[in-house]
């Protein structure tokens, strides 16, 4: 089966699990991307870094540094900073290399698509210097109570339902084309 056009109706035919992108996404919370076992270890990791990060940070030396800062809401001139002592600038340095690391796995996480979902092709971006083509999905319609919107009896609120895959994903999907007649919506629907 060839790449959808933008327009196009896909029906799931089974269960699809997909890579959700972004933690800011609004489909992060809804399909649990955020309970995923090595997302929730990755924060836990940071949390812990943090903490010993601040050690590091109140054991240092203070210099002065007029800048800016937001604290309680509004933007403050703080006149210093804090950094380390040089013993532990190499610890430092560690910890925010680890720290790119688990932030980079705490924006990715595979979630399910459940079968008789109905999705809706937005918009096909080609592939740019050796990366792979994305397609742009909108949820249409789906049997699941998390996707759904809350006029319609789910928990999620009104608004879009947008996934971003890629053209790998979508050749592991099972789906069947349906009939439109209409362009693409680029809306939320039901």
């Amino acid at each position: 089966m060839g790449m959808p056009s933008p327009g196009q109706r896909l029906l799931l035919t089974a269960d699809w699990t997909v890579t959700i992108n972004s933690n800011r996404d609004r489909l992060w919370k809804a399909l649990g991307c955020d309970r995923d076992p090595t997302v929730a270890a990755a924060g836990a990791r940071i949390d812990e870094r943090i903490s010993r990060m601040k050690e590091l940070l109140a054991r240092g030396i203070e210099f002065d540094d007029p800048h800016q800062e937001w604290i309680d809401g509004k933007w403050v001139t703080v006149q210093t900073r804090w950094r380390v002592q040089p013993k532990d600038e190499r610890t430092m340095k560690r910890l925010s290399r680890e720290q790119m690391a688990d932030s980079e796995l705490m924006r990715s996480a595979p979630a399910t698509i459940a079968a008789t979902s109905v999705l809706e092709v937005i918009a096909v971006f080609p592939a740019i210097s050796g990366s792979h083509d994305h397609i742009r999905l909108n949820i249409i319609s789906t049997p699941m109570e998390e996707l759904r919107f809350k006029k319609d009896g789910g928990s999620l609120s009104n608004g879009k339902r947008i996934l971003m895959v890629t053209a790998e994903e979508l050749a592991r999907c099972s789906y069947d084309l349906l009939e439109t007649a209409h362009p693409p919506s680029g809306k939320g629907g039901s």
